[in-house]
């Protein structure tokens, strides 16, 4: 806890984190019922979001591995954090306007790109996380960060049942991809672009 305190970059972070990871984890253990009851005529939509989300996080990584010496990440990153959240918000919009088999395609591709933009973002964030630490606090600072940036999964957890029940699915998908779309943005502010430009050069050869 001490290395994090001293650690600007996840102090700020942190927040964001734990705000957007309370929203996809109460979007996602939802996923099984949305597919159910929204899509209900439509049997392979649950499965093909789980495999669009999967492969889209195999594309991101590929996607990196091309781009990775072009890397600014004061772009890549907020950009990334916000489309991902875009994405979540589109798939309640779409499925809110219409249950047709066109908003079930949509829904899927819109995980396909949330697994690319989240990929990104995780590679790009978490190397920025290790080149702001010494070399003999690496393992400790990553531990921590994904320590606390996972302390609202379970929160998460315990309240995506009640929510589910108070709200229809595609409408609560969709204010909660808002809510994250509003708080990603934050992150292309003055003082976050100055810490991550600060570690641009760790993708420069």
């Amino acid at each position: 806890m001490k290395l994090v305190e001293h650690n600007k970059l996840i102090m700020l972070m942190i927040p964001i984190a734990l705000v957007v990871n309370f929203c996809f984890y109460v979007i996602w253990l939802l996923m099984p019922k949305f597919a159910i009851t929204v899509f209900d005529q439509y049997w392979f939509v649950y499965n093909g979001i789980d495999i669009a989300y999967t492969v889209g996080g195999i594309i991101g990584a590929l996607i990196f591995s091309k781009i990775r010496d072009n890397i600014d990440s004061a772009i890549v990153c907020p950009a990334c954090l916000s489309l991902q959240a875009v994405c979540l918000a589109v798939v309640g919009i779409s499925s809110l306007l219409t249950r047709s088999l066109v908003s079930a395609i949509i829904c899927i591709v819109c995980w396909l790109a949330y697994g690319i933009f989240n990929s990104i973002f995780s590679i790009v964030y978490f190397s920025v996380v290790q080149m702001s630490s010494s070399k003999d606090n690496t393992g400790l600072m990553i531990g921590a960060v994904m320590t606390i940036f996972s302390i609202i999964n379970p929160i998460a957890t315990a309240m995506s049942d009640p929510l589910g029940n108070m709200i229809q699915l595609p409408l609560l998908i969709f204010i909660l991809g808002v809510v994250m779309v509003l708080v990603s943005v934050m992150t292309f502010m003055p003082i976050y672009q100055r810490i991550f430009k600060k570690y641009d050069k760790l993708y420069s050869k």
